[in-house]
């Protein structure tokens, strides 16, 4: 079996990497090219798609389970709280070791995959296998391996399990990886690709080997991670029976086919306005992370990063309380809906949440203060310090769980 490997960055990118990998490839260097190029290169080769790993959450779990209907069933929910997006929105895919009774986990959003498969159908290729670029390192038992591509790190943890982050967030995510992850007391060695220098804090007893940076697929590594292939469970292949007697079904294929084009163009539309609503979710939870982490200039991957944002929160003043956010949410929410209303700062002590608030009208603070009442009847809400000046209003709201 041959393989056309390609890694793509963008869904609006004119240029991608490819590879070719024979039978008897052990690596493959990735060169560049484009559409055209990959189309060609197509033929008789089965298709792997590598997509940027901001874009997928990759986690072991284990659920005391062999049902493959109850573990498809039980996955989302025992990783709930470990998602920034609701449920129903997310597309899962799993596989489970027989041996260890593990089951790895990769999660891609529904909407952004459908966009992925989309684009390629346009580009002229079907049934391809779409794996997190970070799968294209190789892979060992008690070894990582780490590449640094600028400002964007991507590191290999495990057969499929892996993330990418900013070099900024880097030293925190590896040292907590390393704390949490349940295959760090057997790991030995950690391999780096950079051609920038780069300080990491690891435990002494694990070696560290650098290499220059260079673009290369591991064939055995990649192939392994097949099993974790997104593109399965949401999309189906299939076609007409070409026994079927066309002569004296065209008229009614002539009117199928006008209907499917239609639909079709409909789709691609809802398709675009959904990219442009993904793309600004996206540029929001962004701006959010910086403006909450003042500190920081840059993100690439929000959800891994505030992850280690809160750990790094946890070490130094202990355990964040559930509360904290339960209250955040439905103020999040209302703020959301009246942009006039800004947060000056907020404080979380003993279980009670102090939030500075600016406006322009008192009766805006006071409205505001009656929404969070109602919605929201277990809290006691009120408001306190009010002031004026400047033309600007500033008030503080004092919210706790009722005795």
């Amino acid at each position: 079996m041959q393989y056309l490997i390609i890694n793509i960055n963008a869904l609006d990118s004119d240029y991608l990497d490819y590879a070719i990998l024979e039978n008897d490839t052990v690596t493959a260097r990735l060169s560049r090219g484009t559409w055209e190029t990959v189309q060609q290169k197509s033929h008789a080769r089965k298709v792997i798609v590598t997509l940027p790993s901001e874009q997928i959450f990759l986690t072991d779990v284990k659920i005391p389970s062999q049902n493959k209907k109850q573990l498809k069933q039980a996955i989302p929910f025992a990783l709930e709280e470990h998602l920034i997006e609701e449920l129903e929105t997310l597309h899962f895919v799993s596989h489970t070791d027989a041996n260890t009774e593990i089951t790895s986990v990769a999660v891609i959003n529904q909407t952004l995959l459908q966009q992925w498969i989309t684009l390629f159908r346009q580009k002229k290729l079907y049934g391809m296998t779409f794996l997190p670029d970070v799968f294209l390192l190789k892979h060992q038992p008690q070894q990582w391996t780490l590449l640094i591509q600028e400002q964007r790190a991507l590191l290999r943890t495990g057969q499929f399990t892996g993330f990418s982050c900013s070099t900024d967030i880097l030293p925190v995510l590896l040292q907590h990886a390393c704390e949490e992850n349940t295959l760090s007391s057997n790991l030995e060695r950690i391999t780096i690709y950079t051609d920038t220098a780069i300080n990491l804090a690891v435990d002494d007893t694990i070696a560290i080997e650098t290499h220059p940076y260079e673009t290369v697929v591991c064939a055995k590594s990649l192939l392994g991670s097949l099993p974790l292939n997104l593109n399965q469970g949401i999309v189906t292949q299939g076609g007409l029976s070409k026994h079927i007697h066309w002569p004296n079904w065209r008229l009614a294929a002539i009117s199928l086919s006008l209907c499917l084009a239609a639909y079709l163009g409909f789709i691609a539309i809802q398709n675009q306005h959904l990219a442009e609503e993904n793309n600004r979710l996206q540029n929001q939870a962004k701006q959010i992370f910086l403006t909450t982490f003042k500190d920081r200039r840059r993100v690439i991957n929000p959800r891994v990063e505030m992850q280690a944002e809160l750990s790094k929160l946890r070490k130094s003043s202990g355990k964040i309380d559930s509360l904290y956010l339960e209250i955040l949410h439905p103020l999040g929410q209302l703020l959301s809906k009246d942009k006039s209303i800004k947060i000056k700062s907020i404080r979380y002590r003993e279980r009670e949440v102090t939030v500075v608030l600016n406006s322009t009208k008192v009766s805006q603070l006071e409205d505001l203060k009656q929404q969070m009442l109602t919605t929201n009847p277990m809290y006691q809400i009120a408001l306190r310090s009010i002031s004026s000046g400047n033309n600007k209003v500033s008030a503080t709201l004092v919210i706790k769980e009722k005795s």
